[in-house]
Formats: structure tokens, sequence, C-alpha cells
């Protein structure tokens, strides 16, 4: 699907791929809605041809309408709660199809060489906007298609009863859809205005909350809650100014309501011949069709705020991996693997060249320790490596202890992520237990098997201090943790993976240098056949590493 469609003038049918395993339950909901609507309308006519008869021809109806009506009482209500239970059931599958389709468009374009949004304007997205699509996919979408039914079968029954009535009728409500049209650019313009503000507001959020040491520290507080405060009052003036434009519009549409409603009575008492007992039922269908026009219509002039949502999430929908899954993918090779790089040039979105004609060979089972200035490409070397990017020229290959190439490309990603670890100075600890985050490498890993790799990194005995042990919550990103706690639980994260590559990104960086004896250590003691990378500044360090590769600054 091309970026134009998704972002186009009509996002909010761009999302219904997404929704395609929801169809049954959409389509379900809008019988539902059409039952309960044609339902309601037959009460309502049946309720009136009992008062015109009454009032008009002074006799009572004949007995059988009063069970009818009754049983119609009674299918109204089952209806009503039956809808409500079913298109609850069906907000919450949207949901959740619509933020499973984002988090993998945001997980194939992460990381991204080109930027982009923040981690607070994704968090907007997969939370407000998909919150708002819900309810109209869920609950609105129905109803409205099940008032083009209604309104299409009242004026099937008008037109056969009172042609004149129902020319009326249609006339009224194609003005009422018209309506729709009145200052729509004006309503477009503020309501996307409205969604940019409140997704700035939860971004800023969000990353006021990623970053409250730094804002307490830098005693930024007072910016902050300013920059928010601004931010809110220019929403709030935004909708001010749309809910101006929404009672100028419900204005028109009453007026043509009351115009409709004079035009009925005016043709109902010219019409030659109608009984006039028939007056009280014809009207009131008439209004059975009209009242449903009149709220779709008040439905459709707010679909604005939809639509903004439905382009910001068909984006992070679209997001494009920055390398393709092996079409057909090679075998692994078997033991200690190995690396060769050669020829590699990279650059970002930028085009300042990162790495050029970047060339080296690291063996099966090698410790090797990647050292060079600040800007020299280590980072983005670890990152080819580990295959979050690839080269924009040049070849990554792995080599095993038989000689057996494979490039990276021929390799699919889920065999790769198996034999493949990296640890890096800002490895993230999740919300859980340490066994909840040692897991997420190694989710088939026994507790005893966990325990292995805690004891292997030295984290065992202060793991076992804690009150509920490897079943302590720790808090996200593990801010109560040490630095030299948060590493060892990084590292053994990786090793309970079991991989047969290790890389580490300044994983030392942050440590006291007992910390960095201890985890050098544990490194040093891994089994011979773990090919080891370490990228680092410290020379202690890298003197632990068996051979030291020098990597410079592009010219």
């Amino acid at each position: 699907m091309s970026t134009r469609r998704n972002t186009g003038d009509r996002p909010v049918l761009g999302l219904f791929p997404a929704l395609r395993g929801e169809i049954g339950g959409l389509a379900w909901t809008f019988t539902v809605c059409v039952v309960s609507g044609l339902t309601l309308a037959g009460l309502v006519v049946g309720t009136a041809a009992i008062v015109g008869t009454a009032v008009v021809e002074h006799r009572s109806p004949a007995a059988w309408i009063w069970p009818v009506l009754g049983g119609a009482v009674l299918l109204r209500a089952v209806l009503t709660w039956h809808e409500m239970d079913v298109s609850h059931s069906l907000a919450y599958r949207v949901l959740a199809a619509l933020r499973m389709s984002l988090f993998a468009g945001y997980s194939r374009s992460t990381p991204s060489r080109r930027g982009g949004d923040g981690s607070g304007d994704r968090a907007a997205t997969a939370m407000g906007d998909i919150e708002k699509l819900e309810f109209f996919y869920a609950h609105t979408l129905a109803q409205l298609a099940a008032t083009g039914v209604v309104v299409l079968a009242g004026l099937t029954i008008l037109t056969v009863v009172s042609p004149r009535m129902a020319l009326v009728v249609l006339v009224a409500a194609a003005l009422l859809l018209a309506s729709t049209g009145i200052l729509a650019g004006r309503s477009r313009t503020l309501g996307e205005q409205i969604q940019r503000t409140n997704s700035a507001v939860s971004a800023r959020v969000v990353e006021s909350l990623t970053g409250r040491r730094e804002i307490l520290g830098f005693g930024l507080e007072g910016r902050v809650l300013a920059d928010l405060d601004k931010l809110t009052l220019a929403s709030a003036r935004d909708q001010a100014r749309l809910a101006q434009v929404a009672v100028l519009a419900k204005g028109v549409r009453d007026v043509i309501g009351v115009a409709g409603a004079v035009g009925l009575f005016l043709v109902a008492m010219d019409s030659p011949g109608m009984s006039f007992a028939l007056v009280p039922p014809l009207v009131a269908g008439a209004f059975a069709v009209l009242g449903p026009v009149a709220d779709a219509a008040s439905t459709l002039s707010q679909l604005h705020a939809h639509r903004a949502s439905a382009r910001r999430v068909l984006a992070g929908i679209a997001g494009s991996a920055e390398i393709a899954d092996a079409p057909v993918p090679q075998p692994l090779p078997v033991g200690a693997l190995g690396i060769e790089v050669a020829g590699v040039s990279f650059a970002y979105d930028w085009r300042v060249p990162v790495l050029t004609d970047l060339s080296l060979v690291i063996a099966p089972g090698e410790r090797v320790a990647i050292r060079g200035v600040s800007g020299a490409g280590k980072t983005t070397l670890a990152h080819l490596l580990s295959r979050l990017w690839a080269p924009d020229r040049g070849s990554i290959t792995l080599v095993g202890v038989d000689a057996h190439r494979t490039d990276l490309s021929e390799i699919s990603d889920a065999d790769f992520r198996t034999v493949v670890s990296v640890v890096d100075q800002d490895a993230l600890l999740f919300h859980g237990t340490i066994f909840d985050n040692l897991r997420i490498g190694a989710p088939d890993a026994t507790d005893a098997d966990l325990r292995r790799a805690l004891a292997q990194v030295g984290a065992a005995d202060f793991v076992a201090a804690w009150p509920d042990g490897a079943n302590t919550i720790i808090g996200e990103r593990g801010t109560a943790l040490s630095g030299g706690q948060r590493s060892r639980l990084c590292l053994a994260r990786a090793l309970a993976a079991q991989p047969r590559i290790l890389i580490l990104d300044e994983t030392t960086a942050n440590l006291d240098p007992a910390a960095e004896r201890a985890v050098t250590s544990v490194v040093q003691g891994l089994p011979q056949d773990v090919t080891v990378i370490t990228i680092a500044h410290r020379a202690s360090t890298l003197a632990a590493s068996g051979r030291i590769i020098d990597i410079r600054r592009p010219a």
C-alpha cells in the first residue's frame, strides 16, 4: 500500500486491511443495528397508528396489535443490550488489532537511520489515536451503515403510500447530509490542529516522565509545566472555536428539520383521499427516517478528528523495515561463529558517511575489542553486526569453524536472533520480575537455567538478598538498581539466550572500577566457542581482550 493512499483523503477506510480479522464482528454489529433500528421505527409508526385510529376514528385498535407492540418493545430492549454487548467486545478486538498492526510497523522501522517520531509521539498514537478510532469502528461505523438501510426501507414504504411525502423526506435528508459540508474545511482544520496539539501534550508528558531525573536535576520543572500549559491553552482555544462551528452547523440542521416537518404536514393535509387516521403514522414514519439522518449528519461532521488519527496510525503501520528478511533463508553455520566485514560503508539519512570501506575479520571464538574516537562509528558497527541496519555497500558474513560462509542478508531474522546477543550501556530493564527480564531473550528457559545465568554474572548473591529473590519486581528501566547491578542483569539476560556471538557496546562505561573488573571477569570466563566483540574506550576494558581493532573516522 502506498504512502499516498495511506495518508490521502480517506485514511479511515485505509485502516480496514488491519481489521480484516474483525469483518465478521463488524457485519454482525451492523446486522443487530439494522434490526434494532427497524424495530424502533416500527414501534414509532405502530404507536402513532394507534393514536390516529383512536383520535380520528374513535375506535380501539385490533386486539392483536397489543401483543405485537409488546413483543417489539421486548425485542428492542434485547437488541439494545445485545448491541452494547457485541460492540464492546468488538471494541477490545479492534483495539488489539490496530495496536498489533501499529506495533508491527514500529518494530519494522525501529531503529531507523532516518530518525522521525520520538517515543512520546508513538505512545500518543498507540494510545490516544487508536482509542478514538476504536470507538468509531466498533460503535459508530455500524450505526452509520444501519442508518442507511433504515432510511432506504422507510423511503421505499413512504414512496408506495405517499410519493409526495417521500419526496419531502428525500429532499430534507439530502439537505441534512449536504449540511455536513458547511464549514467542513474549517472544522477539519481545527480538528486536525486539536489532534496535533493533544498528541504533542501526550508526547511531552511521556518524554517528561521518561526524563524526570534530568528535569529535576537541571531544575526544568517550571519550563516543562509552562510548555504543557501553553499547549493545553492552545488546544482549549481551538476546541472553543470548533464548538462554535459545531453549534452553527447544528443550527443549520435544525432549520432543515423544522422545514421538513412543516413540509410533511402541508403535504399530508393537502393529500386528497387520505384518511386523517393515516397522517400520524405517516408523519411519524417520516421522522423515523429523518431523525437517524440528522444524527448521521452530525456524526459525519465530526469525523475530522478520526481522519487525523487514522493518518498517524496508518503512517505507523506503514513503517518500512531497514532490512528485508531473507526470501529463501540459508542455514546457519554450525559451532562457533566468526564475522567477516568486507568493504562496508554506511551513512545516516543526512548522508554524512560514518563508515567508509571498512574491512575486518574476527575468527570463531575470538575475543576482540574495537577502539576508536567518538564519532568513528563504533556503535554503528555494532548495529550493523547485530543486523539492526544494513550496510550501504559491502558485506557482512558469518563464518563457521569449518569455513562455511553465510552472508547476513541470507539468514532469516528469527535464526539470526538465536545466535547473537547485544548488551550496550543503555540496555533497558523492563517493569517486571528478574525472571521476566531474563526470559525476554530466552522465553523457554527454566528457572534453573536463569539462576545459572545470574550466578554466571555474579548477580546471584544480591538477587537472593532481595525479599522475593528473582521474583522481585523491579521498576521500569531498573532505576532503583545500581549501575553495576543493571549491567550484570542485562548481561545475564544476554547469556541466558546462549549466544554464539556476544556484542558488548560500552557495557562497562558507567561502572566503577570494581564493577568493571567483575563484568570483565565474567566475559573472560565465557566458553571458548562464544565469540565476544567488545566496544570500549577504557584502557582496562581494552586490555582484557585478546586483540584490539582500531577504526577511524572517515576523512
